[in-house]
């Protein structure tokens, strides 16, 4: 496979802050059809975070990926597959970073749907409620 340079351009791209999410299209490794995964790709201070989409394409409909807008092509629903799924990190690390709380813990938690958790403890019978994020936070400090 000859690789041209729009493998490596993302269908979609948002920098916040510290913190840059796009998508990547992974040549690495083929799957078994020929396709390649796309996933989306989560980079703060160097440290960077892959999550997948569940999309795969083959490079020739990657490329037309990157050109096409609207339709109804497979191509097209692949790719607003792809940008629901990119909208959805975007929107948790504009979320995190606007309470100055980005980590990609707290970003696997918010995805997993389980920041808004309510978590229930007891303590020399005292009972206390915090989200997930909260007791994660307070586990690490005790």
């Amino acid at each position: 496979m000859k690789l041209t340079p729009s493998m490596y351009e993302p269908l979609f791209v948002s920098v916040t802050e510290h913190v840059t999410v796009n998508t990547l299209y992974d040549v690495r490794r083929v799957k078994k059809d020929g396709t390649y995964p796309v996933y989306i790709r989560v980079c703060c201070r160097h440290d960077k975070l892959y999550l997948p989409t569940g999309i795969s394409l083959t490079p020739e409909d990657y490329a037309k990926a990157l050109i096409v807008k609207t339709g109804s092509t497979k191509i097209c629903k692949a790719k607003a597959q792809v940008g629901q799924v990119f909208k959805k990190v975007n929107d948790a690390v504009d979320s995190l970073n606007a309470e100055n709380n980005f980590t990609f813990e707290n970003l696997k938690n918010i995805l997993a749907g389980r920041a808004d958790e309510q978590v229930h403890v007891e303590f020399n019978n005292t009972n206390a409620s915090f989200t997930f994020g909260e007791y994660k936070l307070i586990c690490r400090l005790i």
